[in-house]
């Protein structure tokens, strides 16, 4: 889908022309603007006092931080994970099984708002995408054409192509020069449904069915043998293939569903650098740059134990991540100057990644400062994928979760105070406020 007009000075051939000359001439930078969703219900427990945060409505990702991570400038590709939130579901695999104690880099806090909208979108209640990212690409176009950066996100979730189109009038009507493509093929439930009793004849064993360390409750699927209950959606989750093949046939935004988190920032440097599908460690290092920047704010500070060593104001508003790809896949996490929060050494979790383009392994992953807010992460060693991809089903348990936030180790006093300045910062509050009951903190 293309949506054009040659008169567009803001999205001039000049930025084209630019863009494809510094094609893998240097690092790739995929700056993150969204992985998180706001509250729905949240809940602080301490040991003497119950903090609680009780909103009518839900609401997504912050719209502004895609304006906010193009405006600087200096960045290729703007990536976002619209549809993380609370788990949920079934997980399974499709095809064969995997082994245990292994890692997926695949979004372990799935969407609740999937199986919802899912729900409300065939009874022609939602329209299938994400609306906060819908008014994220209202506001940030004219942005994204000005400086030619190319926008990879899964906002589409239900319907990738509705939301498409409605990009390509979007498009139309400011008199932009921009290609839109949407990405489909994760929608499982045609083949796995209707019911969740059709789940035997396509559901493996267990991940953990081989671990002899491991004994599983005798219920554990329970749930398959209640034959009237209905499947809700059941998508795969979908690796980096599609979106290299988009970027390549002259894409500057792709809108697709249920694809991992970590595959737009694969796919981004794949398509700059020109890597094949066998280029396994160059693969794996920017699987692991992906999985870095895809929870946002948790690499610039927002899950920093050391933070009661800075100003508690560093940290009310951290700004997104941006990783920069080199041609190598070694990759360096920074940030947007004069932004919040910060970025340093620390540890990376798990030995062992799986993805549906590549398997990294971090045994000798280095991790070293070279410069403010500036960490190289180099040394990840990548094999051939394994044979099984990742899947989230739904189905109607009939409870809604909630999310519980606790303060643990030291400095938890500083953590409240944090999470108070967090939460009643104007840009944020005004969004939930007017909705709230009541909201209190007491120490």
């Amino acid at each position: 889908m293309t949506s054009t007009n040659e008169h567009a000075a803001a999205s001039s051939p000049d930025v084209r022309l630019r863009r494809q000359q510094d094609l893998g001439q240097k690092p790739g930078r995929s700056a993150n603007c969204s992985g998180y969703k706001s509250l729905y219900s949240l809940r602080c427990w301490r040991p003497t006092s119950i903090h609680r945060l009780t909103p009518r409505t839900g609401t997504g990702d912050p719209s502004w931080q895609m304006h906010r991570q193009a405006t600087p400038g200096g960045v290729d590709f703007t990536t976002g994970d619209y549809l993380a939130g609370g788990r949920g579901g079934v997980e399974g695999t499709a095809g064969k099984r995997l082994r245990t104690n292994l890692k997926t880099a695949t979004d372990d806090n799935w969407s609740e708002n999937m199986a919802e909208n899912a729900e409300a979108c065939s009874e022609g209640k939602h329209d299938g995408w994400e609306p906060t990212a819908w008014q994220g690409l209202q506001e940030s176009i004219e942005v994204i054409a000005s400086r030619g950066v190319k926008v990879v996100i899964n906002v589409g979730a239900l319907n990738p192509k509705g939301l498409a189109e409605k990009t390509h009038v979007l498009i139309q009507e400011r008199g932009l020069d921009l290609k839109v493509a949407f990405i489909t093929g994760d929608d499982l439930l045609p083949e796995l449904g209707p019911n969740v009793a059709d789940l035997k004849r396509h559901l493996l064993q267990h991940l953990d069915s081989s671990n002899a360390e491991v004994v599983l409750p005798s219920n554990t699927e329970s749930f398959l043998e209640i034959d009237f209950l209905p499947l809700v959606s059941a998508n795969a989750y979908l690796g980096a293939r599609a979106i290299v093949q988009g970027l390549r046939l002259g894409a500057d935004i792709i809108i697709d569903g249920r694809i991992s988190d970590v595959s737009r920032v694969i796919g981004a440097a794949w398509y700059w650098h020109s890597w094949s599908d066998t280029d396994y460690d160059r693969l794996a290092e920017a699987l692991i740059a992906g999985h870095l920047i895809e929870c946002l704010a948790y690499m610039t500070g927002g899950n920093f134990s050391g933070f009661t060593e800075y100003n508690l104001d560093l940290f009310i508003e951290p700004g997104f991540p941006i990783a920069e790809v080199a041609a190598d896949g070694s990759c360096v996490i920074t940030k947007h100057e004069n932004t919040g929060g910060l970025i340093n050494e620390d540890p990376l979790s798990g030995y062992i990644y799986l993805h549906s383009d590549v398997k990294a392994y971090l045994d000798n992953v280095e991790i070293k400062s070279v410069g403010k807010d500036r960490v190289r992460v180099s040394g990840i060693v990548g094999e051939p994928p394994p044979p099984p991809t990742k899947a989230a089903i739904f189905y109607r348990g009939g409870y809604q979760s909630q999310i519980p936030l606790k303060a643990t180790g030291y400095g938890t006093n500083e953590k409240w105070q944090l999470l108070e300045k967090q939460i009643r910062q104007p840009r944020k509050a005004t969004t939930f406020l007017p909705d709230l009951d009541v909201l209190e903190f007491q120490m």
